[in-house]
């Protein structure tokens, strides 16, 4: 059973890890970046009030969940791909609306079907970009809860 806590500095590498292996899990020949580039990243993530929690399973990392609760952003939900269809990103998901309770944004691939109907069954609506031009170099779509 899995349990869940809050990111520690040690956790780092297998964040940035489990990161890389979800992103590439989904197939969907998007240019992820070196791991490097996302143990870099997380740092400057949290300074920029990123909250991040982790989903423990036998005492190994297998989900984060990463908000920015004064933007009400849900900013990244991962599982490592052993993991998924376990109920960890549900749980996740439920703690990111447990610490927004007002709502909240995300966006995903447009592409990545599996994560789309995640976030469809779960009662989260498809929206409008919040803003006129995306940043990423393929294309996204963004939901709302509630």
């Amino acid at each position: 059973m899995p349990h869940y806590r809050a990111y520690e500095h040690g956790d780092l590498d297998a964040v940035a890890a489990l990161w890389l292996d979800s992103f590439l899990s989904v197939g969907l020949g998007i240019e992820a970046g070196p791991v490097e580039a996302l143990r870099a990243r997380i740092p400057l993530e949290l300074a920029d009030d990123w909250q991040v929690t982790v989903a423990m399973e036998s005492g190994e990392i297998v989900g984060f969940l990463a908000v920015k609760p004064a933007t009400k952003v849900l900013d990244q939900l991962f599982i490592t791909p052993s993991a998924k269809g376990m109920g960890i990103g549900t749980a996740l998901l439920q703690k990111a609306m447990a610490l927004m309770p007002a709502g909240f944004t995300l966006r995903t691939q447009r592409d990545n079907q599996r994560a789309r109907a995640f976030y469809i069954a779960r009662g989260l609506r498809q929206i409008e970009p919040p803003v006129a031009a995306s940043a990423f170099s393929y294309p996204v779509v963004y939901y709302a809860w509630p």
